[in-house]
């Protein structure tokens, strides 16, 4: 399994509303279902913590776990602070 990092959606300073958004390749709804539940927390590596500029402190909760129709499964994630 693959997953492209689509965007994130940064709110206001001092708000909980941040969202990263994910898809990923090679992989199906229910398969995503069994790995990750929604309010899981998600590490990423330090490298894509700095990309993306969130700090070590910053958690990723999963929100969201869906398909559109094309071969990529997306899942949202909470950056919490």
């Amino acid at each position: 399994m693959s997953y492209t990092i689509l965007g994130v959606d940064l709110a206001k300073e001092n708000s909980d509303q941040s969202v990263l958004s994910m898809g990923f390749s090679n992989t199906t709804l229910d398969e995503m279902k069994e790995l990750w539940s929604i309010g899981e927390e998600y590490p990423l590596s330090n490298h894509l913590r700095r990309k993306y500029n969130l700090k070590d402190n910053d958690k990723l909760i999963i929100s969201a776990i869906y398909k559109l129709g094309d071969d990529f499964v997306y899942m949202n994630m909470l950056i919490k602070s």
